[in-house]
């Protein structure tokens, strides 16, 4: 029995010396320019800083936002940040004067545009990041900043201009009873609000005419479906929106 094995290594060893040695020959036969293609290298990264893209693009503010023009056309207003510095600026484009915008007494997160009258910013800004937006105003000539509406307390947006009136803009203020947006046409000098359209749970959208008249709302139904309604007259000033007072024009 022990001769059997011992046999059977003894093969065992020869057919592996065997293989092993014609494949050496084999190898050497070709030579290194005929033996099997070697797998190419997977490609790697530069190994340089200078060619990769810094992590902190991707993660900090951009440093210049895009240029917002004044209603003249006369000036552009835009927002620097650089290290700590953080300002908003006016800037003229055709002489280069620049005037650093004075921002309003509110910590939060801003959205800022030109007002009608071209010489006030109109910033919305909230409560430290809680995104209950308010409507600052400053004066870019007198550095003069006001509270129109206080964040935190309120939560509203721009909608549009009224053409009729410069020193009034449209807004959707939130309703903290319904939770909805209503639209209200403020003063933004003298803080002086009016309510324009209640607000039914639908209305999505506005649109007003050269003149700053509501002519028509957006409402989205239950199925995301979109439809277009238009007043059926100017002189219509009802708060309260009403399908006897509007017709549906296009849905889809």
């Amino acid at each position: 029995m022990l001769k059997k094995r011992l046999l059977a290594i003894a093969l065992a060893i020869v057919i592996i010396f065997s293989a092993s040695g014609c494949e050496w020959l084999r190898d050497y036969a070709l030579g290194p320019s005929q033996g099997t293609p070697e797998v190419s290298a997977l490609p790697t990264l530069p190994h340089k800083n200078a060619d990769l893209i810094p992590l902190s693009v991707f993660t900090s503010y951009a440093e210049y936002t895009a240029p917002i023009l004044s209603p003249d056309g006369s000036m552009i207003l835009y927002r620097h940040i650089n290290g700590f510095l953080d300002d908003v600026i006016a800037r003229d484009w055709k002489t280069g004067r620049e005037t650093v915008v004075s921002w309003p007494q509110v910590q939060g997160n801003p959205w800022f545009m030109w007002a009608p009258d071209g010489k006030t910013v109109l910033f919305f800004v909230d409560n430290n990041g809680d995104e209950n937006y308010g409507l600052y105003t400053s004066d870019i000539e007198t550095g003069d900043t006001k509270t129109v509406l206080p964040a935190g307390a309120n939560n509203c947006y721009y909608v549009a201009d009224n053409k009729r009136n410069g020193n009034e803009i449209y807004i959707m203020l939130l309703n903290r009873g319904t939770k909805l947006y209503d639209l209200y046409l403020i003063d933004y000098k003298t803080g002086e609000k009016t309510l324009a359209l209640k607000n039914p749970g639908k209305i999505t959208d506005c649109t007003f005419d050269m003149d700053g008249n509501l002519r028509a709302v957006t409402m989205t139904d239950d199925r995301a479906g979109k439809h277009v309604w238009t007043k059926n007259g100017i002189s219509n000033n009802n708060t309260v929106f009403s399908e006897k007072e509007w017709t549906e024009i296009k849905s889809w």
